[in-house]
């Protein structure tokens, strides 16, 4: 195991790039590989795939909150991926979701810089922690953990650039660090209030440098005994001089920031045969900062005269997970996660997942996930859903540690 998973670090910086998928940790999951070998023959035309996943639900509220059956085409992800270059792969991932088309990622990823460095510049999904690098039809549950849902957003993908870099200690350890610099971060934003008048965040199109959003991340992968694999890291996520915008398009608080702390760990352990396999893990978060903002009407009707009050504290959550495989088919698991609320009161609240997955063939996946939700001052909900998700193409999105 470790020999194999080392040969991917010591290849060119194409190769690199090309096996990185292939470094997987525990609790990531993987959708296939693009394909690509070289220009001098078709497989270098770009890879394209389509995504599709298809939910039948039940969901039932405590209080005031629609129940019933509700089935729905959830999302459809098109990507296409290519070598542009030797030492340059590029992607874009066009995403349909909630009756909305919208650009979730358009990047490019340069390979050719001296050691293990690579640089991509683009629109792309966050380094934070082992979950939000990942599209949701490659998550383990349904949706995401309740605490990144509310700290970082159901998907966090910003414009910049980040700079990783991966190296090995001994033999049987894997090393990886990223620093990452965005225009905006703010994943949609924290804003509380009457519906149609809340506050929404508002980040500059231009600002000076140290006034932009950003990431950071360090990691290690190493082998424990001849069939467990122990992962670490630790991440950051720095949102700098935003506001909060009324529905007016007014400014309100300028000048605000928070940050986003999180740690993580994980250990997998697979069988001689490579059928059977336990993973468990877990990640902290801490949100510090302008956390949120509510508007006081004041006891009028018109908008222009509601006050914004900020919330500035503290607040913590986490998930912990557990994952069981019996087959190359099937496996089932159950997580928790718990959060103080990012908002005045700091309401606790916590989420309880049971799932079931079957592949039932290499491009078809059926899950099957209750969900009960408590919130400590709110509705309670519970839901049960069946998702099936196609994938025609190859499909693939590289970082997974």
């Amino acid at each position: 195991m470790p020999l194999a998973i080392l040969a991917v670090f010591f290849t060119s910086p194409a190769d690199l790039f090309a096996q990185r998928a292939d470094v997987s940790s525990p609790g990531s999951t993987s959708s296939g590989e693009f394909g690509q070998s070289t220009r001098f023959d078709n497989t270098f035309n770009p890879a394209i795939s389509l995504v599709f996943s298809v939910i039948a639900d039940w969901q039932e509220f405590s209080g005031g909150s629609p129940d019933g059956l509700e089935l729905e085409l959830s999302r459809v992800d098109l990507l296409l991926a290519a070598w542009i270059d030797p030492n340059a792969f590029a992607w874009t991932t066009i995403a349909y979701e909630g009756e909305e088309l919208e650009l979730d990622e358009a990047a490019i990823e340069y390979v050719g810089l001296p050691g293990n460095h690579t640089l991509r510049a683009g629109r792309f999904f966050v380094d934070f922690g082992k979950q939000m690098q990942s599209h949701v039809e490659e998550l383990r549950t349904i949706q995401r953990p309740l605490v990144l849902r509310d700290y970082l957003g159901e998907e966090l993908a910003g414009d910049g650039l980040q700079w990783d870099h991966w190296s090995s200690a001994g033999d049987v350890t894997l090393l990886r660090y990223s620093i990452g610099a965005f225009n905006d971060l703010s994943g949609g934003g924290h804003g509380h209030g009457e519906e149609g008048v809340a506050p929404e965040v508002h980040v500059d199109e231009r600002k000076r440098g140290e006034r932009l959003g950003f990431t950071s991340r360090f990691t290690s992968l190493t082998e424990v005994g001849s069939n467990g694999v122990l992962q670490m890291g630790v991440s950051g996520r720095w949102l700098n001089d935003f506001a909060f915008e009324q529905e007016s398009s007014e400014l309100l608080s300028p000048g605000l920031s928070n940050a986003v702390y999180g740690a993580d760990l994980s250990y997998g352990w697979v069988s001689d045969d490579g059928i059977r396999d336990w993973t468990v893990g877990g990640e902290y978060l801490v949100f510090d900062g302008d956390l949120s903002g509510e508007l006081d009407d004041n006891g009028t009707e018109t908008v222009a005269d509601d006050q914004l009050v900020v919330f500035s504290d503290r607040v913590a959550g986490g998930y912990a997970f557990i994952d069981h495989g019996w087959s190359r088919f099937d496996s089932a698991g159950v997580q928790y996660s718990m959060i103080q609320e990012p908002e005045l009161g700091r309401r606790q609240a916590s989420e309880f997942d049971l799932y079931y997955t079957r592949q039932l063939s290499e491009t078809l996946r059926l899950r099957i996930g209750a969900t009960f939700v408590d919130n400590e001052d709110g509705e309670d909900s519970g839901r049960f859903a069946i998702q099936l998700t196609g994938f025609l193409g190859p499909h693939g999105h590289g970082l997974n540690w």
